[in-house]
């Protein structure tokens, strides 16, 4: 597909990071579902 291997995307994700910015993700993909 044309997509590094997991290995490679893991070590710069931050499992930190991303719990704190969950809530706002999750608040923007509420606000994008087609109504």
């Amino acid at each position: 597909m044309g997509m590094p291997p997991m290995k490679d995307y893991v070590k710069n994700w931050d499992a930190g990071k991303y719990k704190k910015q969950l809530p706002e993700i999750e608040k923007l993909a509420r606000e994008q579902v087609v109504k």
